[in-house]
């Protein structure tokens, strides 16, 4: 690297390092940096660079999303609500209930192979425990008034 120098830089995907680093390594031998950077971008990426550029175009048509927001979320594919607001967190970018859905969905509809989003996890309350709890002492009683009933 000495004696090189930046010519422009730009933020890409996964998608988008793969192909780069896929035609360097057609071109010659690659130095270990560039073979484990090509093995991440390909064991990770989701979609090909073509979806993954049309789909950054959809998610900058929300002026509030940037640049590197999209890529971020490109690459991710979050499945969950949660997931995504993560993401925008990062960059103070705040979207409706509305907004974070339609992302979501347009993500199922660009990865096929991944099932469709089924609600997603709650947290564990202190409700949801007790009544765990009564569920359980419930099928104890039930199993304890079975032997009852079997030694009689």
């Amino acid at each position: 690297m000495i004696g090189k120098n930046v010519v422009s830089s730009r933020v890409a995907t996964l998608a988008e390092v793969a192909d780069i680093l896929e035609d360097r390594k057609s071109k010659g031998e690659m130095g270990f940096e560039q073979q484990a950077c090509l093995d991440y971008s390909t064991r990770f990426k989701k979609v090909s660079k073509k979806k993954a550029l049309d789909f950054i175009a959809k998610l900058q048509e929300n002026e509030k999303i940037k640049e590197t927001t999209a890529v971020k979320i490109a690459d991710v594919m979050p499945k969950y609500e949660s997931q995504l607001s993560a993401i925008l967190l990062k960059d103070r970018c705040e979207l409706s209930k509305g907004e974070m859905a339609e992302i979501i969905k347009q993500i199922a509809e660009l990865s096929p192979k991944r099932p469709e989003p089924k609600a997603e996890p709650k947290e564990t309350t202190k409700d949801a425990a007790k009544e765990e709890k009564k569920e359980d002492s419930k099928e104890a009683t039930a199993k304890e008034d079975k032997k009852k009933e079997e030694k009689a």
